[in-house]
């Protein structure tokens, strides 16, 4: 049965990819907590909106400091062909960017804001260990509602219901719905610690399957190695 993914970012395409298959589960108790706004709040600060212009398009996405000095991971679906690229932070302070390094493949990117400043909050990377099939996590990111990107970060709790396996990736299946715009940001358990990145919607998930996948943090550590 084939499957789709769209990508939570205006102007780009489905891609039809291959069939989900698979489950796992790290065997752990899931911390079902429920995480309050104060702890969301605080979790938001490390997540950007990320706007960007092309030859013929803009877009807009979310991503996630996780460097300190101002490096930013997202998909590459929200930077690809984009020849201007402008982050804003928490704080609603405005930066340029430039792409450090992307991967198709993973849907992954890296992105350094144009600052000298080395204070920026980030992100606790987490590890695929963290993720715990019922396990409560909170997915973050700026949404894109009617052409206007949010002004602030938008968190949705909700819970990991599979691991899937989609074209040879594995992919974090939950409950956090995500919209345009806010996809690209962070996937975050009760702890504080980032597992995933929000990157895609499965449109022919079933009806006893969640739609949401996040990529799995162990990737992107991958992605990041001599990077940073």
């Amino acid at each position: 049965m084939p499957a789709s993914r769209r990508f939570f970012v205006p102007l780009v395409p489905v891609m039809v990819i291959a069939a989900l298959a698979g489950c796992s589960s790290s065997g752990r108790s899931a911390d079902t907590r429920g995480i309050t706004a104060t702890e969301a709040s605080q979790f938001a600060q490390v997540v950007v909106r990320i706007d960007v212009k092309g030859s013929n398009f803009s877009a807009s996405g979310s991503g996630t400091l996780i460097d300190k000095r101002g490096y930013v991971l997202t998909c590459d679906n929200v930077v690809e062909n984009a020849t201007t690229i402008n982050v804003t932070t928490y704080d609603n302070q405005s930066y340029s960017a430039t792409v450090q390094k992307s991967d198709r493949t993973l849907d992954l990117a890296l992105l350094k804001l144009d600052s000298k400043q080395t204070d920026f909050p980030v992100a606790t990377l987490g590890a695929n260990s963290d993720i715990v099939i019922g396990g409560v996590v909170l997915a973050i990111g700026f949404r894109y509602e009617n052409g206007v990107p949010s002004a602030s970060p938008v968190t949705t709790q909700g819970t990991v219901s599979s691991l899937s396996y989609v074209d040879g990736i594995t992919f974090i299946r939950n409950s956090a719905v995500t919209s345009p715009g806010s996809g690209c940001g962070c996937l975050i358990t009760s702890s504080g610690k980032m597992v995933g990145i929000p990157s895609a919607v499965d449109e022919s998930a079933t009806a006893t399957e969640e739609a949401n996948l996040a990529i799995p943090i162990d990737y992107a550590r991958t992605f990041l190695q001599g990077m940073l």
